[in-house]
């Protein structure tokens, strides 16, 4: 059975990926850098997509790419079948090279786009290649600060969101020295991680294995996961540890009756709750991080949704307050 195309429409920007198989390198030398870049220009050409942001590393690459008329697929799919066949071929190899097809995480709105654009540009940083993310050669933050580099680059959105938030006669390079060369927080980093699955343990791909499903698929999902436990599928909001330390802050003083008239721990379930909503963490996390059982998690999180979150106001203005906090966190960076 052959794979839906991923769901991709016109105008839609997305933060793309891939990595070496086990972890091998991808890109071994300057032949193989500047091969896949002229793979990426053709693409742009045919006007198939729109290139933001690079950064390609030896075992892996990011992209901040728009898809204009919806065929991001189809880019990618020619860039990376061309790339392996010459990389196969110029060291008499054959197999796979990449870990899969690609990944990709729709960026759907102007803040997560700019935090994805300093996380694409600082990647090179935290690999410890260079000590500015505009010294790396294979970066699209040196086209920015050289005012040199390809001219397939597109940089009218992010010269345009620069010279928007410069600061007096601030030059175009100051400011994006300024705006794009601050690393970003530990849990901002781990935030955009989670939503973009880059982390090596995170093999079961959702983007390629859940949201590739036909829509009747999805939906028979969803519904599962609400007669389950009473969630949706969803993706994080916030960093889990963001999150666990609002919650433990902001848990409402309540005393509320439990089994057999037994109190039960308000900030227990609450933490439960925000972990599970917020960052959507999984029950075997909650459940380290909490020091108590799955199964206890999930009564607890019965509790919570729905009905302490309709009876109790104070518990429900809590948890608002959790989630705008976290999400706030999250942008402070911009």
């Amino acid at each position: 059975m052959t794979r839906r195309s991923r769901r991709d429409v016109p105008g839609t920007w997305h933060h793309v990926m891939n990595r070496g198989i086990a972890r091998r390198t991808l890109f071994e030398g300057r032949e193989d850098l500047r091969y896949f870049l002229s793979r990426l220009a053709r693409e742009v050409r045919a006007g198939r997509i729109e290139v933001h942001s690079f950064s390609l590393l030896t075992t892996h690459y990011h992209l901040l790419v728009r898809s204009p008329v919806g065929e991001l697929s189809t880019a990618m799919g020619r860039i990376q079948n061309a790339y392996v066949r010459y990389f196969n071929r110029k060291r008499r190899r054959d197999g796979p090279l990449c870990r899969s097809r690609f990944r990709s995480k729709r960026v759907d709105s102007e803040a997560y786009r700019r935090v994805v654009a300093r996380y694409i540009d600082y990647n090179q940083v935290k690999a410890g290649l260079c000590s500015a993310p505009w010294d790396y050669a294979w970066g699209s933050a040196a086209a920015y600060v050289q005012r040199t580099g390809p001219r397939w680059l597109n940089r009218d959105w992010l010269e345009g969101v620069l010279l928007q938030g410069a600061e007096n006669d601030e030059s175009l390079i100051d400011a994006y020295k300024r705006r794009m060369g601050r690393a970003l927080g530990k849990d901002v980093w781990r935030w955009v991680e989670t939503r973009s699955l880059v982390r090596p343990e995170a093999a079961s791909c959702h983007d390629d294995l859940l949201f590739t499903a036909p829509d009747r698929v999805l939906d028979w999902m969803i519904r599962k996961a609400q007669l389950a436990d009473g969630s949706t599928l969803g993706e994080p909001m916030a960093d889990a540890e963001v999150v666990d330390r609002l919650a433990r802050s902001l848990a409402p003083p309540l005393l509320i009756e439990g089994h057999r008239g037994r109190p039960t721990d308000v900030t227990f379930v609450f933490r439960v709750a925000m972990l599970r909503d917020v960052a959507c963490c999984t029950w075997e996390t909650i459940a380290k991080r909490t020091e108590r059982g799955v199964a206890a998690c999930c009564t607890a999180y019965r509790a919570h949704h729905p009905r302490w979150l309709s009876e109790r106001p104070e518990y429900s203005s809590a948890a608002e307050a959790v989630a705008q906090q976290a999400i706030a966190r999250m942008v402070r960076e911009l």
